[in-house]
């Protein structure tokens, strides 16, 4: 799968990116800046989103809104180290939530549920 990587901490980044190549075989495109992320958005093709929620200047729920204004079927993963309540909206438009420090398997197991429906 073609996966695009939002979170402005180049660890966290870095270490999703290299966990997808290398235990998930996906393809990823890893930006820490939300506007360079949507420009590559609309430039190309991407089967999955994931997008840390607290980020400087666009929250990753801004991501997730202008992104669906783009391409409204994308599936869009929030991951974030802080604790956050989501309301019913932002909930419904979500494929999925994943706290930080992250769990390869866990992430690997919903993109495989994200592929397995777009082979259907």
């Amino acid at each position: 799968m073609n996966i695009l990587i939002i979170d402005d901490d180049p660890l966290s980044l870095s270490g999703v990116k290299m966990m997808l190549e290398q235990q998930g075989g996906h393809h990823c495109a890893a930006f820490p800046d939300p506007e360079a992320a949507l420009r590559e958005f609309r430039l190309r093709p991407f089967d999955a989103v994931i997008t840390d929620l607290r980020m400087p200047g666009m929250s990753g729920l801004e991501v997730l809104r202008r992104l669906h204004e783009i391409n409204p079927a994308v599936p869009v993963i929030l991951i974030s180290g802080h604790e956050f309540e989501l309301t019913e909206p932002d909930a419904r438009e979500i494929h999925a939530f994943f706290p930080k420090p992250l769990r390869a398997q866990l992430l690997l197991k919903a993109l495989d549920l994200i592929a397995a429906g777009k082979a259907n």
